[in-house]
């Protein structure tokens, strides 16, 4: 296989260009040859081991396999357009014994935190595992509105901060509610017990411990000033509402005394 590889590499003028093949053209050419992709026993193999860590955890830990399913979805977004794509979350790969067990099964991998040259986070070895792994398809279809909830926060974020900031895209007092009960079901446990999870905002019981770091946080602690500052601005209005019609309603009493 690999000398008839080299030989229609070497022939074929669409595939190589100045006589160097690269990677993805290997690749290309094995998938083409081979009718399917060469990564494909390899993601199997791990599906294959996680369903096997997964039932072991499952007997005998529950809990593990609850940090596991939270810290899998925590690697996983929506793009706008629906589609899944990979997320790098903000766990450290040291962040407990779960993290360390998918990296070993191999569902996990590591790269290095752009923040923190002394430690790497984890990421989701390869997004074909969604497919490939049953379980991991059924907990993101059952998460999939808190995952496009979340994926959408960070959107909008990355939005409002190249922008500018502007105040008009701010979230409002039911929006900040209904995306931090999203937050809280997909916070991933970080195997700090020391990590305290902060006073919750008004609005939403979501903390700091559970928006993302960088411009997410920083997004989000804006929308709850901005729509707490609107929540105390319709309260002075209708404060001043009630007082207005109280008063007329005591002028109109005390006129009616009068002229009694």
């Amino acid at each position: 296989m690999l000398v008839w590889l080299t030989a229609r590499a070497a022939t074929n003028l669409d595939v190589i260009r100045d006589d160097v093949v690269t990677v993805r053209q290997w690749q290309h050419l094995f998938t083409t040859a081979t009718g399917r992709d060469p990564a494909m026993p390899v993601l199997t193999q791990i599906a294959t081991a996680a369903e096997q860590w997964a039932t072991d955890a499952d007997t005998t830990e529950p809990a593990r396999l609850e940090d596991a399913r939270r810290l899998l979805l925590s690697c996983i977004a929506v793009s706008s357009t629906g589609d899944l794509a990979l997320r790098t979350p903000d766990v450290p790969a040291a962040a407990g014994r779960v993290a360390a067990e998918l990296v070993e099964v191999g569902l996990l991998g590591l790269t290095p935190d752009p923040s923190n040259d002394n430690q790497d986070l984890v990421r989701l070895t390869d997004l074909r595992l969604t497919e490939t792994w049953p379980r991991l398809s059924t907990w993101i279809r059952q998460a999939r509105p808190v995952l496009i909830a979340r994926s959408a926060l960070e959107q909008d974020a990355h939005r409002w901060d190249t922008a500018g900031r502007p105040r008009a895209w701010l979230y409002d007092h039911v929006r900040l509610t209904l995306t931090a009960d999203a937050l809280i079901s997909l916070a991933p446990a970080t195997g700090d017990p020391a990590a305290a999870p902060g006073a919750p905002f008004r609005f939403g019981a979501a903390t700091i411990a559970h928006t993302p770091p960088g411009a997410v946080t920083e997004f989000w602690t804006a929308s709850q000033a901005a729509s707490l500052h609107t929540l105390r601005v319709h309260q002075t209005i209708a404060a001043l509402v009630i007082a207005l019609i109280a008063l007329t309603l005591a002028l109109g009493l005390a006129l009616g005394a009068v002229t009694a």
